[in-house]
């Protein structure tokens, strides 16, 4: 797999992998290349503190843009809970079109943004102490499902960075969204990326996704391996894990060793 994300300076690779994208619109039988792909790279520094990087490359579709995200967990193990989360989105030719950055302390998100090149004035806004932030991509969708799912009735208010309209001064702003989460009961064997993986299938509802929206999360890693998902104008779409390479036997579990594979 050829890899666009660099590993930060004296860090340790923990995992790394990539998502394609396929679609298929309302009139077509068969999904074809969406040409998305979204690679992500975890890592770790000798103190302990953890980085994960995302690039989400939409640069050959309409869209014509690449969304960058770079999550500093104060301890590299809780991936939910970070320090800091830098976001950017470019054009095609590497051109920045915005940036957001959001500092997180107890209770707030101090949130600092830029769009076409002007800096908006900064925000904050108020967290409760169970508050969940998703960071939009698809190697944090498991574990963002997964605390949804053990919630009182199986929902949370979560909050996220806004792309809806992203030619509006609204990109990158905190969003709060109503979820829910609830797991189909089996456990599922699917094989993607080279390996066999035992799945619990979730529907996760609420913002852009209905019940027919459909999460695969390995029990393991709590990764998605695979999610599908129908559109407004009718069109299907489906990601999968396609590439996958890690030196930690379950990233999910923080009492494993790091072993190599």
């Amino acid at each position: 797999m050829s890899f666009p994300l660099l590993l930060p300076s004296q860090s340790q690779l923990i995992q790394r992998g990539c998502y394609q994208y396929y679609s298929r619109a309302a009139n077509q039988k068969n999904f074809v290349d969406a040409n998305i792909k979204e690679y992500f790279q975890w890592s770790r520094t000798p103190q302990g503190r953890g980085q994960i990087q995302t690039l989400r490359d939409a640069s050959k579709t309409t869209f014509g843009v690449k969304l960058g995200l770079t999550v500093h967990l104060p301890d590299w193990s809780d991936i939910l809970h970070p320090a800091a989360v830098e976001m950017s989105m470019k054009d095609c030719t590497q051109n920045p079109l915005a940036e957001a950055t959001y500092l997180f302390s107890k209770n707030q998100i101090d949130l600092g943004r830029t769009i076409a090149l002007q800096e908006l004035p900064q925000e904050q806004v108020e967290l409760h102490n169970d508050a969940v932030f998703y960071p939009l991509m698809r190697n944090f969708a498991g574990e963002v499902i997964l605390t949804v799912a053990e919630r009182p009735n199986g929902s949370a208010t979560i909050f996220l960075p806004d792309i809806r309209q992203p030619q509006s001064n609204s990109l990158f702003a905190v969003q709060r969204s109503s979820r829910r989460a609830w797991s189909e009961g089996d456990i599922v064997q699917e094989n993607l990326a080279g390996r066999t993986w035992k799945c619990s299938v979730y529907r996760f509802t609420g913002g852009p996704y209905d019940e027919s929206c459909r999460f695969w999360i390995d029990i393991d890693s709590h990764l998605v391996i695979r999610y599908t998902f129908e559109s407004a104008d009718g069109s299907h779409w489906r990601a999968e894990l396609t590439d996958i390479e890690t030196i930690l036997s379950n990233p999910a579990n923080t009492n494993k060793e790091l072993v190599s594979l």
